[in-house]
């Protein structure tokens, strides 16, 4: 199936049938026409624009009606006759741009198909669009919701920032429209905006390089035909969703013909903009435009097109990113605006911070980055953490904040949407990993109370190796036998620690979410971590252990008729020091604990 700048065709059947066909409450008919009063072979002309901020006519013919693309819905097909039209072939921003048959607006060209020889549009029917904010039947309410109740937070299992990541990426694929594109052009170079396209991808916008004339454009009137932009990042970085408004009724502006993620109700910012050219390609032909001040907020979004209302604009989020840079004489500070959208955010989010740090360029081949973050939600809470990574960019702030703000907006307690971030980036020209090369302990058998000295050698990049001595204490009251001790880097301890002691990462509310979250932001990634597990003892109920409890106690809770999700509780020791180094591979060394030595 081809696709356009609107949707692919089978996407826009499905999602027909979410937004019902039921025309608007009043009906102009001197304004408009409706599909079935549409014969093909009639002479049609749309209004878009190509360039600057006027709104031009381009000839069109209508060349068929599609009945029943979805129940109850119809669709116009049309062709451009203008010359320019056939020069550029179908264009992804035109998603919205009014068509008139017979003098009266008939809808909005919404899709088509990418690499055709003609400018073959289908044109999504006013009366539909018109009906985006009036038709409210159960059906399509529940339909829509349904969309908004997925999460990332998973509460059967332990908090884990990688499944996080994961369960938020799938979930903005089941979210927008696997055939939705639109052009995103933001300010940031051509570069980073190949870095950014595959995070953007499964949302279906394409990220245009447009330059220093991002965001110049002052005119703030919205008309049929011109420029609808979603500014979902303003201000030092700049992104913006671009299509074309359809028509304008009072303060409501509708708009695009098409879903964008279809999700219902939002709050997305809305702008006029301006064109500075078309892109054409043997693939596609975009339009590569900026957005003005936001001037309203976008209220509705469903399978017919979206709503919005000029005037009161929406909630957003401050965003503040510090980059200091061993190749920049300065410290700089980017200051920006971010939309705030349960899926779009956390996007956003991860490329305006990739943005920021990429500014002067990419970073050398051996580098390393330290960031700390302060992020306070709308309710006042206040979330901080420390983090330190070598050879990875800026991949890990970046997908640490995109997983924390998508755990936090979509989770099954409530949504906590951030108020404000501030964010410090340190990045410096040294390769800081380094790979387990020796652990060896002073005694092999040690007693109870003893205080066990081990000796753990790395190498890091090009060194020799580095030794780093560690005390490793023995509780008093440790049972005879033989133990393992588990010398390891970060991810090996944050995976021994999910696997040994599950219940300290459960969630069972809000509370426990914000604990979790930043609990395991702040494990410290520089340090050597050994940790020696030791007999089971009691139960943990979720988060709550019960260590020491007698087993005719624990046997009366983990009894088959009883509910609440048990497991047996693991003790265990763990010490570790800071090395300035990311450490990877793992080691075990057997101890022995005899009381009578």
């Amino acid at each position: 199936m081809k696709k356009y700048h609107g949707i692919a065709l089978s996407a826009l059947c499905l999602f027909a049938s979410l937004a019902g066909g039921k025309p608007a409450p009043e009906w102009d008919s001197a304004r408009y026409i409706r599909v079935d009063e549409i014969r093909k072979e009639m002479p049609a002309y749309c209004l878009t624009v190509l360039e600057g901020e006027k709104t031009e006519k381009f000839k069109m013919k209508v060349l068929s009606i599609l009945r029943n693309t979805a129940p109850g819905r119809d669709m116009i097909l049309v062709v451009g006759t203008d010359e320019r039209f056939k020069q550029i072939g179908s264009v992804h921003g035109c998603s919205g741009s009014p068509v008139f048959i017979d003098g009266k607006m008939a809808g909005a060209l919404s899709a088509g198909w990418d690499g055709a020889l003609d400018p073959l549009y289908m044109v999504t029917p006013i009366e539909y669009m018109l009906a985006i904010d009036q038709d409210s039947t159960e059906t399509n309410t529940k339909a829509l919701s349904s969309l908004q109740t997925l999460s990332c937070v998973e509460t059967s299992l332990p908090l884990n920032i990688k499944a996080i990541r994961e369960k938020a990426e799938e979930m903005v694929e089941k979210t927008f429209l696997s055939g939705v594109q639109l052009p995103l052009t933001t300010n940031l170079s051509a570069r980073v905006c190949r870095k950014i396209s595959d995070t953007f991808k499964p949302a279906g916008l394409v990220p245009l390089q447009a330059g220093a004339a991002l965001g110049t454009s002052s005119d703030t009137t919205i008309e049929p035909g011109g420029v609808l932009a979603l500014p979902v990042c303003s201000g030092d970085i700049r992104m913006a969703v671009v299509g074309t408004a359809t028509e304008v009724v009072g303060d409501k502006v509708y708009a695009f013909g098409h879903p964008f993620t279809g999700t219902g109700v939002t709050a997305l910012p809305i702008s006029a903009g301006t064109v500075h050219t078309v892109v054409v390609t043997r693939d596609a032909s975009f339009k590569l435009a900026s957005a003005g001040p936001i001037v309203g907020t976008l209220r509705f979004d469903r399978a017919a097109g979206v709503v919005g209302q000029i005037g009161q604009t929406p909630p957003l989020i401050d965003l503040e990113v510090k980059v200091k840079r061993f190749d920049d004489p300065r410290e700089r500070t980017f200051q920006c605006k971010i939309a705030r959208d349960r899926q779009l955010t956390p996007m956003i989010l991860r490329s305006a911070i990739a943005g920021a740090a990429l500014n002067q360029g990419d970073l050398p081949p051996e580098h390393n980055v330290r960031y700390r973050c302060e992020m306070t939600l709308e309710n006042g809470h206040a979330i901080r953490f420390d983090g330190f990574s070598s050879q990875a960019s800026v991949q890990e702030p970046a997908m640490n904040l995109f997983a924390l703000t998508a755990a936090l907006m979509n989770n099954p307690f409530q949504s906590l949407p951030p108020r404000k971030i501030n964010l410090a980036i340190d990045i410096r020209p040294e390769n800081r990993t380094a790979g387990l090369w020796e652990a060896r302990i002073s005694n092999a058998v040690a007693k109870p109370g003893d205080t066990v000295r081990m000796c753990v050698a790395v190498k890091e990049f090009r060194s020799e190796p580095k030794e780093f001595w560690i005390n490793v204490p023995i509780p008093s009251n440790c049972p005879e036998g033989k133990y393992a001790l588990q010398i390891c880097g970060v991810d090996a301890y944050q995976n021994f620690l999910l696997k040994t002691a599950p219940q300290r990462f459960m969630v069972t509310d809000a509370k426990s979410l914000l604990e979790g979250l930043e609990k395991v932001l702040n494990i410290p990634g520089d340090r050597i971590y050994v940790c020696m597990p030791l007999t089971p003892s009691g139960i943990s109920i979720r988060n709550t252990e019960l260590a020491g409890l007698p087993p005719s106690k624990a046997a009366l809770l983990t009894e088959s008729k009883r509910l609440l999700p048990t497991i047996p509780f693991q003790n265990f020791i763990e010490t570790s020091v800071g090395t300035g180094l990311i450490l990877s591979g793992t080691a075990t060394v057997e101890l022995t604990i005899d009381k009578n030595l």
